[in-house]
């Protein structure tokens, strides 16, 4: 557990309890159950509110802790990057691109939202993404990119990962490790070559020592520790690719080596290594959407 701004940790808890009674998103712009957090979010409904005071009469069940924007470490890293809302409409017109990625996702992205924007607003978030002063939403920033699925993002995005090569900020790191990720959607949506080689190449711990440099995160005490991290964030990568090619390159991480690094790191990702198939059989079946909306 991490503190969060202190005039909204009272509203995240409450918003989370709601979800662990069964509530579900609102898109009432003052609603404690919107996806997103904020000091205006404080109203409740008559369902909510029965919900709320039900506490004492219901047992409640346990849910993983959800990432939200503060998170240094994710519990789960299946919603890092993404949720479903089902609560807007389809036909209704998306918010200013700017205004949208600025916004804290208590639950990730929410997918449905940010594929609805086109190619036209790419130019405009490669552009926050090269502006100092937009670091705080970096993380929203190339998730956004990502599930849009334009290939002009590629470079873009593998230039973010491998840039300001010495010690970096929280944020800053998690807006990387993201922006590997998000590096999957890409493929999923326009099957780009590039993209899929690079994570592929990105199995490998050592090849993130060529890309980053000694680019380290606040809690990070040695580049293979790092490496290690960058490595599993291109598995989770390949998970959401949804690719045949990506499939194949996770089962070689279940094969046996003789060579002592690479057999010990296959030991400590073999968890993740199972679950991402798994995830990635998901995405490949369903599609993206179909699985979000099952998260």
């Amino acid at each position: 557990m991490i503190r969060f701004t202190p005039n909204q940790e009272g509203i995240l808890w409450l918003h989370e309890f709601g979800h662990n009674k069964g509530l579900g998103h609102r898109t009432n712009v003052n609603a404690v159950m919107n996806g997103t957090i904020g000091v205006t979010r404080l109203r409740v409904n008559t369902t909510e509110c029965t919900a709320f005071r039900s506490f004492a009469n219901a047992a409640i069940p346990f849910a993983p802790a959800p990432y939200h924007a503060a998170d240094a470490h994710s519990p789960d890293p299946w919603t890092i990057l993404a949720s479903f809302q089902t609560d807007r409409s389809q036909d209704d017109p998306p918010m200013d691109i700017k205004e949208f990625v600025r916004q804290t996702f208590i639950e990730g992205v929410p997918y449905l939202e940010a594929v609805k924007y086109s190619s036209q607003v790419v130019p405009v978030l490669q552009e926050m993404l090269r502006d100092r002063k937009e670091e705080p939403h970096w993380p929203n920033i190339v998730v956004v990119l990502g599930m849009i699925g334009d290939g002009r993002a590629v470079s873009e995005m593998i230039a973010f990962i491998e840039r300001d090569r010495a010690k970096i900020s929280g944020t800053h790191y998690r807006a990387k490790t993201a922006a590997i990720m998000s590096l999957g959607y890409l493929i999923n949506r326009n099957g780009g070559r590039t993209s899929l080689d690079y994570l592929k190449a990105g199995l490998n711990p050592q090849i993130w020592s060529t890309r980053v440099g000694a680019n380290l995160a606040p809690y990070q005490k040695t580049a293979s520790e790092r490496n290690d991290d960058l490595a599993k964030y291109a598995i989770l990568g390949l998970a959401l690719s949804g690719h045949p090619e990506a499939a194949s390159a996770l089962r070689s991480l279940q094969l046996p080596t003789r060579k002592p690094a690479e057999k010990k790191f296959r030991e400590r990702v073999s968890d993740l290594v199972k679950e991402a198939l798994k995830e990635h059989e998901q995405v490949a079946s369903r599609g993206l959407a179909d699985y979000y909306r099952s998260k």
